[in-house]
């Protein structure tokens, strides 16, 4: 009905300036193809999005509909870091780009409820497009201007089942596409610079679902689902602040979700696991996909102290993470405690006051990974024990 109809509109506008320097040795940036030890980056973005039509809470069937456009321009300069002798100086220009990125796409969905079922379709059209415009060319250093473009129609099917009054399932299928951002275009695998080779990763996915609610005091949910995914993209190379993305082959991943979340008297309680098999299968190349853990767990717990405070303990654990395709390295799985103590409305004031203690039994473990790094110095470790003290101004 025209009441339950919604239009909706949405605009976004953002800058990012970054200057960083690397430690990349003098001799290395001999090379006349090298873009320096620093990194000059000048990046905007905008974008519009207009939706309309029912609302799916009011309306047993309709349809609704989706129009954006997202554009992103950067300047991408490289210059080396030293001047002379002097190191940790900007030096002379070793790389000039105007980069542009832009995704223009329209989405319509429709649903039916008929009885406990409801019924959903939609598709999705896309197109994406990108740009380089070098600027930095001479005899030892090549043009490495280039542009690509891709279209997508991706449709999506699903199906809900209310089977009790507490109890839901939902099956979906469809299919999507993770395109190639400007960061991971800024280099090849050739060692130029902007790289117009790289497509996106398309994919089609299956997935089933399962939610049981009997009350606030204890909630399930699980989820299990398979992909296969083509033209996967990956960490190929990692060094010196640079990392380089190409395509490898095919995806395929399949995992399973757990959650549960309840009430213990006037304790509140989460719980959350993850499986997941991500593997690259390229020819004969049948291997995990580096940068992912296989299984994750993740718990809090918190109640109220008093009138005014609240205690909580936070705890996750993580398998261990392959770090590079054609290697037996990874990092260690770990786990590890957080608590944290919370004071509101200190003197009947607005002011919060917290205190938090990460990684309470000071565990050693790596933070996260650099994929393929090619000196082999994958791990970023965490810190260990650290405290915090925090305040906080409530109105």
């Amino acid at each position: 009905t025209a009441a339950s109809e919604r239009w909706q509109w949405s605009v976004h506008v953002g800058n990012r300036q970054l200057r960083q320097f690397l430690a990349v040795p003098v001799a290395v940036q001999n090379s006349p193809t090298h873009p320096g030890g620093v990194i000059d980056l000048s990046r905007h973005a905008a974008g519009l999005q207009l939706s309309g039509g029912d609302q799916i809470e009011l309306n047993d069937r309709g349809w609704r509909w989706r129009l954006r456009h997202d554009r992103q321009d950067e300047q991408r300069r490289g210059y080396e870091n030293f001047l002379g002798d002097s190191l940790g100086l900007r030096g002379a220009l070793r790389r000039d780009e105007r980069n542009q990125a832009s995704v223009s796409d329209g989405m319509v969905e429709g649903w039916w409820r008929r009885g406990d079922w409801l019924w959903r379709a939609g598709v999705r059209a896309t197109e994406l497009r990108a740009r380089s415009r070098d600027r930095y060319i001479n005899g030892s250093n090549p043009d490495d201007s280039g542009h690509s473009d891709e279209t997508a129609v991706l449709p999506v099917l699903a199906v809900a089942w209310q089977s009790t009054a507490h109890s839901q399932w939902q099956l979906s299928a469809g299919s999507g596409l993770d395109s190639p951002t400007l960061a991971e275009r800024a280099y090849s695998p050739s060692g130029g610079g902007f790289n117009p080779d790289l497509r996106s990763t398309r994919h089609q996915q299956v997935e089933l679902a399962w939610r049981w609610q009997a009350s606030a005091s204890l909630q399930l949910e699980a989820a299990a689902f398979a992909l296969r995914s083509s033209d996967e993209l990956a960490v190929v190379e990692s060094s010196g602040g640079r990392t380089v993305f190409d395509n490898l082959g095919d995806g395929h991943r399949r995992g399973l979700e757990l959650a549960a979340s309840g009430e213990v008297g006037v304790a509140q309680w989460r719980l959350a696991a993850t499986w997941l098999d991500a593997r690259l299968r390229d020819g004969g190349l049948d291997q995990r996909l580096p940068g992912v853990a296989t299984r994750w767990f993740g718990m809090q717990w918190q109640r109220p102290v008093g009138h005014d405070s609240t205690v909580g303990m936070d705890y996750f654990a993580s398998a261990a993470v392959p770090v590079d395709l054609g290697s037996n390295e990874r990092a260690s799985g770990f786990g590890r405690f957080d608590l944290w103590w919370l004071r509101r409305a200190i003197f009947g004031s607005p002011i919060e006051l917290g205190l938090r203690v990460d990684n309470v039994f000071d565990r050693r473990h790596a933070a996260s990974v650099i994929v393929a790094e090619r000196n082999g110095r994958y791990y970023e470790p965490a810190a260990g024990r650290e405290w915090a003290l925090s305040l906080g101004w409530r109105w």
